[in-house]
């Protein structure tokens, strides 16, 4: 185990004598754990749920997962018997497992495209819709893109092309927005009776598992909230309205300060099943694949108008699924993007 990790991931947690009964709380880190055969025995049986009661006669020490931040990643619960572990969150992996797991991701990443299975579109089962439905009111968003400088030179446009961690503190127009919206996932044509859509991005068996969601903090026109893209109706819908997002967008993406300081930052969730009704076990290589269509596009589209992006793969998960209002298994978050104005 290296000293990074030691520092990074695991540390001791002392009392003295009895532990309080009926309590629960978060308990602040001490030193770092120098043995890592009793940390990898403790963190077993904490994760396990099991007791670890308390000797009064002595200083006891627990273990206590952090995450990258150092911050306390596991709640254990207090009882008159000993700790147990209130969250599943697990953040320390041994580097014994490093290899195996590195292995599984790089096969995970391999065309093994020579499965013998029937999909549930060969099963002639329904297919899932196409894109979501609106559940609140309509915001019509305008096509007059002829009214936005674009740049016209697209070898300029490529070559322009980078990551914007600075934005000013300036607005975005809501027609600016409606272009990047459109360059990303807008519906040009329902083909084949409703079988699929024709986007401005290409995907896999035109499938467009995706979905956008928004953080609007600075844009003229829409209130600060949490909005939905309806592709079809190129229109908006406020999930709600919610006021001071920038520290709430900046936690959302592992405290990354640049999102925060964003007009809005893009959120794309997948609907997997829209994808595995077709593909079925290979479908989830291809997802990851057709996110990145999306997300060049914006790029371009944000350079066309001297806006900037930057996409971010690092975000905590389960929140930004409850932030777009995600059941977190059949659709969550898979992507993110800041956008802002750039000097």
């Amino acid at each position: 185990m290296n000293e990074k990790n030691l520092k990074a991931w695991t540390y001791f947690l002392k009392f003295q004598g009895e532990t309080p009964a009926d309590t629960t709380k978060t308990v602040s880190c001490k030193q770092p754990v120098k043995d890592e055969q009793a940390w990898l025995e403790l963190r077993g049986r904490l994760l396990k749920g099991e007791a670890l009661p308390l000797d009064a006669s002595m200083n006891a020490a627990y273990l206590m997962l952090l995450d990258h931040q150092e911050q306390p990643s596991l709640i254990l619960k207090a009882e008159a018997d000993g700790f147990y572990v209130e969250s599943d969150i697990e953040a320390y992996v041994p580097e014994a497992d490093m290899p195996k797991l590195i292995e599984k991701g790089r096969q995970f990443m391999k065309a093994n495209m020579v499965h013998e299975f029937a999909s549930d579109q060969m099963m002639k089962l329904p297919q899932p819709p196409l894109c979501k439905g609106a559940v609140k009111p309509l915001i019509p968003l305008s096509k007059a893109f002829s009214e936005l400088p674009i740049k016209q030179d697209f070898l300029s446009i490529i070559n322009e092309r980078k990551s914007h961690r600075v934005f000013a503190n300036a607005p975005i127009s809501l027609l600016e927005l409606s272009y990047l919206l459109w360059c990303t996932q807008g519906v040009k044509e329902v083909i084949g009776n409703g079988y699929a859509t024709k986007r401005t991005v290409p995907c896999g068996g035109a499938r467009h598992e995706f979905e956008t969601y928004l953080s609007v903090m600075n844009v003229e026109g829409l209130p600060c909230g949490v909005y939905h893209y309806l592709p079809m109706e190129h229109a908006l819908e406020c999930i709600r309205e919610e006021n001071d997002l920038r520290a709430k967008t900046r936690t959302l993406l592992c405290d990354q300060a640049f999102a925060g300081k964003s007009a809005v930052t893009f959120m794309w969730s997948c609907v997997c099943y829209r994808a595995e009704w077709r593909y079925s076990i290979d479908a989830h290589r291809i997802i990851l694949q057709d996110i990145g269509h999306v997300g060049e596009n914006l790029y371009l589209a944000c350079t066309s108008i001297d806006l900037g992006t930057c996409g971010v793969g690092a975000y905590l998960q389960k929140e930004c699924d409850a932030f777009c209002e995600l059941d977190g298994e059949e659709e969550f978050i898979v992507y993110t993007a800041p956008v802002g104005r750039v000097s």
